[in-house]
């Protein structure tokens, strides 16, 4: 997994060839396209601590099926709805 800061909040990474995105947004920690990478328990420990730290709601979004039915152990574990962009 290749975690890769693009701006202050807005982060980046690998899981097999699709890149994901973690944005702190204002009202919410968004998920773009997300996936669970090759090292689960080190992603979902991270994403525990962020959306604990952060303390507002978890948005997954997604731009495919295929990106969807990537991000549903996420939406699942966290409770949410994924959303079509």
């Amino acid at each position: 997994m290749r975690v890769e800061e693009l701006a202050p909040g807005i982060w980046r990474w690998s899981a097999g060839e699709r890149w994901c995105v973690y944005v702190e947004a204002e009202g919410a920690t968004v998920l773009v396209d997300p996936a669970v990478p090759d090292e689960p328990e080190r992603f979902f420990r991270a994403l525990d601590r962020d959306v604990e730290r952060r303390g507002v709601p978890l948005a997954v979004v997604c731009t495919s099926d295929a990106a969807a039915e990537a991000a549903r152990p996420i939406a699942e574990r966290y409770g949410v709805t994924v959303a079509r962009a």
